[in-house]
């Protein structure tokens, strides 16, 4: 009877030995999986190609003229319908 607590005793140290170590890997493979993500990342930083001073001011007025154009055309929709059921009411 003794025998049979003695390697139950064994089997569950052996076995919390186990689960710790698989604990412990899973750690280690997330924090390498990270350190990996970082490393491509800096990588890919490395290769971009960015625009220059005329392309982003160029990029800039296109954005605020598209800008300007929708507020206009979104005011105007807004003054017809005002209007519109001014007339329906």
């Amino acid at each position: 009877m003794s025998d049979k607590k003695e390697k139950q005793v064994k089997k569950s140290s052996k076995e919390e030995k186990n689960v710790f170590q698989r604990f412990i890997g899973m750690i280690i493979k997330c924090f390498k999986s990270i350190v990996t993500y970082f490393k491509e990342l800096k990588a890919e930083f490395k290769r971009i190609t960015w625009p220059g001073k005329k392309q982003i001011k160029k990029s800039m007025i296109a954005v605020v003229v598209m800008c300007v154009m929708y507020i206009v055309a979104v005011g105007l929709l807004d003054a017809m319908f005002v209007n519109l059921f001014k007339l329906i009411v």
